[in-house]
């Protein structure tokens, strides 16, 4: 975004324009990594950010990445930014004193700036669009200081910056809160499988091939390209669609345009697994409440026989550890990650009779359904804090600050 075109929207009363680099510095200058103390030193680079959410995943030293080149100084309240692939919105406030890649910038707030502040403006979609523009020009992604000093934005006092620091740091304390509860639920939910889906505790389970549990032989899905997502059209399910817990996350959605995908729709009781790639095991259980599907070339699907093997039971079987050990051991005897229908009709499976499968799936999806819950409360607090930043870094919605009147 052009200073002509931020020049012609409204600048908050009370807030002035102001270029980006009068409210923070880049620090310049790099340092050896390979060199005491800078060795020994926390560093930080682009794949160590969660992408638009100030998240560092990561904290390992200099030493232990083997970083050689040069790299910049970060101070704790800088806030660190990854220039390239700038689409990404990858940055971070800092909390230690260290280095950080030379694919990233250090911005240093000048004066009373509020760090927080910095970081909301940076990962705001105006911010970005102008990053993701800018990087175009030259056909590379990436953004270069003098194209950062052509950024301005409308900006309030110190005590406003902080207020606004406040709110969005509120609603990240709450979203951490939502990620670590989500967490320990699965960490639970997995124990209780390990303890439920163990057949060496069990004298009358049985062991058996997963062919000889189904309706008919595992089949493959439709060789078709997806379309853009259209209502006149079946929704396509792919191997990307499918999330590491085995939900629907289409991201997104898209359809399928072929004479033949009416053939490709799955029913109620059906999964698919993954056949190829990484994501070589990865398994989808259908459900009627994610809609009509047609399933692509690389998933297979098989029908459990419900008088035998209850479908829901198989779902959670294929989250197990014992599960993603075989497919370890399979996946790779070919030399390329992949398992065919074949080897999935291999797949032994150990199973108590059917009352007691669905009672284990019963006592799962209860744990399932509390997961979910908050997973639901979560993408809505995410939501929530985009439109916080929508309203807070425009000045269309104004905080009490702590030297107004009251």
């Amino acid at each position: 975004m052009s200073d002509a075109s931020m020049r012609s929207s409204a600048v908050p009363e009370g807030w002035t324009l102001r270029p980006l680099l009068e409210l923070v510095s880049i620090r310049s200058g790099q340092v050896n990594p390979t060199r005491n103390p800078f060795n020994t030193m926390l560093m930080v680079a682009p794949d160590h950010i969660q992408a638009g959410t100030g998240r560092l995943l990561a904290r390992k030293t200099a030493e232990e990445q083997g970083a050689i080149s040069g790299k910049y100084l970060v101070e704790p309240g800088d806030v660190v930014y990854s220039k390239i692939r700038p689409y990404l919105r990858k940055a971070i406030i800092s909390d230690f004193h260290g280095l950080c890649s030379a694919d990233m910038y250090p911005f240093t707030p000048r004066n009373s700036t509020d760090s927080r502040f910095i970081l909301g403006i940076i990962l705001s979609n105006r911010f970005s669009e102008f990053a993701i523009s800018v990087s175009a020009r030259s056909g590379i992604p990436k953004i270069n200081r003098e194209e950062l000093a052509e950024y301005s934005l409308p900006a309030p006092r110190g005590d406003e910056q902080r207020a606004i620091g406040n709110a969005l740091s509120d609603v990240d304390a709450l979203i951490s809160s939502l990620e670590r509860l989500i967490a320990k639920k699965q960490a639970v939910k997995q124990g209780a499988m390990q303890q439920l889906l163990t057949a060496d505790i069990h004298d009358d389970w049985k062991l058996q091939q997963l062919g000889t549990l189904l309706t008919g032989h595992p089949s493959y899905g439709i060789n078709a390209a997806a379309s853009t997502y259209s209502h006149d059209e079946p929704t396509y399910l792919r191997i990307t669609d499918i999330s590491d817990d085995g939900r629907f996350t289409p991201d997104p959605k898209v359809s399928v345009r072929h004479p033949s995908a009416k053939s490709y729709f799955l029913r109620d009781g059906d999964l698919v697994f993954a056949r190829t790639g990484a994501s070589t095991g990865k398994a989808y259980r259908y459900r009627p409440k994610d809609g009509p599907l047609v399933y692509a070339g690389f998933l297979i699907r098989v029908t459990p026989d419900p008088a035998r093997l209850d479908p829901s039971y198989l779902s959670y079987f294929v989250q197990s550890k014992s599960y993603w050990d075989w497919v370890a051991v399979m996946s790779v005897r070919s030399g390329q990650p992949g398992i065919n229908g074949n080897e999935y009709a291999g797949l032994p499976i150990s199973f108590p009779k059917i009352e007691q499968q669905r009672a284990i799936s019963s006592r799962l999806a209860d744990m399932d359904e509390g997961i979910e819950i908050l997973a639901t409360r979560l993408a809505k607090t995410r939501a929530m804090k985009q439109g916080m930043m929508q309203e807070l870094l425009t000045g269309r919605t104004r905080l009490p600050t702590e030297g107004a009147a009251s």
